[in-house]
């Protein structure tokens, strides 16, 4: 894929904790609104477009992204065939909303940090328990 770097990367599901809970992800952060303007019904006819499959896909295949409509990946071969898009768009199957939340920010920098530091080398356990030690920080206020 011509938008991501030229050095070899793999890309494997979240694992899980153990056979019986399963793996998850989640999935969101996509927000469309309407401003009150003198041309709503065009307004709606551009955010309807935004959903039509053959665009949502023409644009996730420009941009690296998958369709957040589950079933407009799952119909099309760029993103089942696909090595890395393909990882993602089974990751759909256990993909869960994240629902709001005042710390969100924080619990996703955490998590991205903890990340962080297991991709470059770190100890997966080590690093968790850091993890959970910053974000009780969040949650106990």
């Amino acid at each position: 894929m011509g938008i991501f770097a030229d050095f070899t990367y793999k890309f494997a599901p979240i694992p899980a904790y153990d056979e019986d809970s399963g793996s998850a992800t989640c999935i969101g952060g996509e927000n469309l609104a309407i401003v009150n303007n003198d041309n709503l019904e065009g307004s709606w006819e551009c955010v309807k477009s935004l959903f039509n499959e053959d665009m949502m896909n023409d644009y996730c295949k420009k941009s690296g992204m998958i369709p957040t409509v589950k079933t407009f990946a799952m119909a099309d071969e760029y993103f089942t065939d696909d090595p890395v898009m393909k990882v993602f768009v089974e990751n759909m199957e256990v993909a869960k909303t994240r629902g709001p939340s005042p710390i969100w920010p924080q619990i996703s920098q955490v998590l991205r940090d903890m990340l962080q530091e297991v991709g470059t080398g770190a100890d997966a356990e080590t690093a968790a328990a850091n993890g959970i030690k910053n974000m009780q920080q969040y949650v106990e206020k």
